[in-house]
């Protein structure tokens, strides 16, 4: 170790640590020909000082020059206990050995993989369906109005459903009724143009609930309605044929 004034250690190459600040004279530490550096904290006078030791990160300096990260003493001891922690933790979770966690994560990485293809076809696919539902939509002027009576179990697909429709109409309004739970549902979506004339969906779900006996709300483009009875659907539907046609005259 040696003290030189830091511009000289500088111009000599030595490395600097990124984010450290330093005053007018430093310490330079050198191993050798394999690394020489601004001193960065404490030093040991052989490594077996430094006791238990885990890299956590490495990093290129130069060509051929690598960094390493390492926490040590009762810090990695500290580490490898929460690793092993986690390990237990997973094990429990998928209910098998710590030799057979490898394989099980790779089966579920698979198949989490597999199940996204699928997902993405099925997606595909349905986007014709949008289209028939598009075709056989009801013109209101120069808007057109897509109403369908849906029996979905996840309230999330039939808002992805509602914002695919919405994403094939150029001006206008989608109503996608569902009866696939205990309970009747809605969602509302309305084209951004048909949104930047005053046509709030949120204002259209709270009305449309109600003819469910219940309610709604939501965002201007995106809302949904909730009611109380299933059987209630058909005849919502036939008023909300007749509020959507007063909202867009």
């Amino acid at each position: 170790m040696s003290i030189k004034a830091y511009d000289e250690a500088i111009k000599n190459g030595v490395v600097a640590l990124f984010g450290e600040k330093y005053g007018d004279q430093v310490r330079v530490v050198s191993t050798g020909k394999f690394s020489n550096e601004l001193c960065g904290g404490t030093h040991v006078n052989s490594t077996g000082d430094i006791g238990l030791l885990k890299i956590i990160e490495e990093s290129a300096l130069a060509s051929g020059v690598r960094r390493i990260v390492a926490v040590t003493g009762s810090a990695a001891l500290e580490l490898f206990q929460n690793q092993s922690d986690l390990i237990f933790d997973i094990q429990r979770k998928f209910n098998c050995n710590e030799d057979e966690l490898s394989n099980r994560i790779n089966t579920l990485y698979e198949d989490k993989k597999s199940l996204e293809k699928k997902l993405k076809q099925l997606n595909q696919s349905d986007d014709s369906e949008i289209l028939l539902w598009i075709k056989e939509s009801i013109e209101v002027g120069d808007h057109v109005l897509v109403m369908r009576n849906l029996s979905i179990e996840d309230p999330d697909e039939l808002k992805r459903l509602g914002d695919r429709v919405i994403s094939k109409i150029k001006s206008g309004i989608g109503v996608l009724f569902n009866d696939g739970n205990d309970k009747p549902s809605a969602v509302i979506v309305v084209s951004d143009n048909l949104v930047k004339e005053k046509i709030n969906a949120g204002t259209l779900a709270k009305q449309i609930g109600s003819f469910m006996g219940g309610g709604g709300g939501g965002k201007p483009h995106l809302a949904t309605a909730g009611g109380r009875d299933s059987s209630a659907i058909k005849e919502a539907m036939e008023k909300t044929k007749e509020l959507i046609k007063s909202s867009l005259t």
